[in-house]
């Protein structure tokens, strides 16, 4: 039964992204379970992650230099770097490379592969794949948040929280772009995708908890469904 780990994409998941600080302590713990619980293993894990545009990544490399941080105060090392990745081919958004880094620090040994995700539809068939689908909800919904207050962003969040807690697939085929985009919701296209992949199924889902904190509501969510 393939299955899927649904975490906010924010490269603060990995230890040490941060600084000296260490923030969303909670919210890696419950990553890290539930992707030991649900992806680690031998098998194959495909990693969503929003982007610019929709792109296949069969060999990725997880660097993350783009987001700024050095490599020698991170905590979980790439998993490209195993392989002898030099850093300079197949290097991916950088939620994905947190992703990879994640599925690694978790225990998984299978092959990720990463399918970056903007508004074109993918070519690739994902619904019968084990998934690491990275996205958040809004940066606009506090005083505090990244990006300015926005009053429409809390209704929004809960709204899509909803939705995701409870595989609801038509409510998220249906996401307004221009809404979510205005709301800077990152996880509009993997979501958006994701759920279109699965019309006719029906996941089983449950929220596995979070954490609000740097203006973010941060929530984690797991999939099964038949295939």
């Amino acid at each position: 039964m393939p299955a899927a780990v649904l975490l906010p994409e924010t490269v603060l998941l990995v230890p040490g992204a941060s600084g000296r600080s260490p923030v969303l302590e909670e919210l890696r713990r419950i990553a890290l379970e539930a992707v030991a619980e649900h992806l680690a293993g031998p098998w194959p894990v495909l990693v969503l992650a929003p982007a610019p545009r929709t792109r296949h990544v069969a060999e990725p490399c997880a660097s993350l230099a783009a987001a700024g941080p050095g490599e020698r105060f991170l905590r979980w090392p790439p998993p490209c770097a195993e392989r002898g990745c030099a850093h300079t081919a197949g290097r991916v958004v950088p939620g994905a490379a947190a992703g990879l880094r994640l599925l690694a620090a978790a225990g998984h040994r299978g092959r990720g592969e990463v399918l970056e995700l903007g508004p074109e539809p993918p070519a690739a068939e994902i619904a019968d794949q084990h998934l690491l689908v990275l996205g958040s909800l809004s940066a606009r919904r506090a005083e505090d948040s990244p990006r300015a207050h926005d009053p429409r962003a809390a209704a929004t969040d809960a709204a899509l929280a909803a939705a995701l807690a409870s595989g609801d697939v038509a409510a998220l085929a249906a996401l307004d772009p221009d809404l979510l985009g205005a709301l800077d919701v990152t996880g509009l296209w993997p979501w958006r995708h994701l759920a279109t992949a699965l019309c006719g199924h029906r996941p089983e889902a449950r929220a596995l908890g979070g954490e609000e904190d740097l203006g973010m509501d941060y929530r984690a969510f797991a999939w099964r469904w038949a295939r």
